[in-house]
């Protein structure tokens, strides 16, 4: 992070460029890993702050969804071969912040991991209710797949529910423990 922000916006067009001569000139299949998406929205930030453009109400440069669109568009297949990302992004969880929102629209599949699901000790700490896929459709994984994941995501949303909620609430649909550790309805 001690090069100029012309240099590090840079960075990820370059590795895309090298993917690109990979599928298109030597047909192959190439899986591209961004660590840290948020460093080329910061970088052409800073750039769009040093050209004099007035950010937008959140701090971000105005171009923040060309910018982006521009780098994903290109990460895709052709009959000579294709690329796979794989991008990580670690957000602030503020509802405003519009720099994860725009990443999210154009990714497949995003995996949550979880801080409050390591403080439990559970590892890989990914939490089902916030991952999504682009292709969890019954027309590519079938019905039964899909049903299988409403009713886990049911009972996800369920357990989590009622962990959260005050033992002082009255709430009557949390499952009981039984005596072998099982719960029941």
């Amino acid at each position: 992070m001690n090069e100029p922000p012309g240099a590090r916006a840079r960075v990820g067009l370059s590795a895309l460029t090298i993917a690109e001569y990979f599928r298109d000139e030597e047909h192959k299949d190439v899986l591209l890993f961004i660590d840290n998406i948020f460093r080329f929205v910061q970088a052409n930030s800073e750039v769009s702050t040093l050209l004099g453009r007035i950010p937008s109400a959140v701090g971000y440069q105005p171009t923040l969804s060309t910018d982006l669109g521009e780098l994903q568009e290109r990460i895709t297949s052709t009959k000579n071969g294709s690329i796979t990302s794989v991008q990580h992004l670690r957000t602030s969880r503020r509802p405003d912040d519009p720099a994860p929102a725009t990443t999210f629209s154009h990714l497949d599949a995003t995996t949550v991991l979880s801080r409050q699901i390591v403080e439990k000790g559970i590892y890989p700490a990914v939490d089902p209710l916030d991952s999504t896929s682009r292709l969890l459709d019954p027309n590519v994984v079938g019905e039964e797949h899909t049903r299988s994941l409403v009713v886990c995501r049911k009972r996800c949303s369920a357990t989590r529910t009622c962990k959260t909620s005050s033992p002082f609430s009255g709430s009557t649909n949390c499952p009981k423990k039984t005596d072998r550790g099982r719960t029941r309805p």
